[in-house]
């Protein structure tokens, strides 16, 4: 098992695994900078699971799109991918009919992920166009402010 996957994972491409067969897989990729790993299902077509962030958490590097979760009618509506059926409501496995379709769906919660880090990364830009940094000051400074005052009434409630 072990060889399986330290083969798939010099494989691997754009932080993806893909499995021939379904073997433990945890020990090895957890530590890797990877985030989803594809393998054949038992009940017929493909899985993609989310790689959990250490051996004894449940909480993942990424997870699929929020839209997606939970859902399976209308999931390739929702997603735009024909051969997903199925998105666990944690985010944190899919199932599709190609393995193709794994790859694309892992492909765009990555992308997806990496949009919204980006938007999160560059606060003094929104839609290409470059704030001027003294009007984050002033909202920020305000904040702030308004923070310290919700904070006083909330202590002279308590008293």
């Amino acid at each position: 098992a072990t060889k399986i996957v330290r083969e798939a994972l010099n494989k691997q491409t754009n932080g993806i695994v893909t499995l021939s067969i379904g073997v433990p897989w945890k020990a090895i990729l957890i530590p890797e900078p990877v985030y989803f790993v594809i393998y054949p299902s038992i009940r017929g077509g493909f899985n993609a699971q989310a790689i959990p962030k250490s051996i004894d958490s449940n909480e993942c590097k990424l997870y699929f799109p929020e839209a997606w979760r939970g859902q399976s009618d209308a999931l390739t509506k929702i997603s735009g991918i024909s051969d997903m059926t199925f998105c666990h409501s944690s985010g944190y496995l899919i199932a599709t009919k190609s393995i193709e379709d794994a790859v694309k769906a892992c492909a765009t919660a990555i992308k997806n992920a990496t949009s919204i880090a980006a938007a999160c990364l560059s606060p003094f830009k929104y839609k290409s166009k470059a704030y001027d940094k003294s009007l984050i000051f002033d909202r920020l400074s305000g904040l702030f402010i308004l923070n310290l005052i919700l904070g006083l009434i909330g202590r002279s409630l308590l008293i």
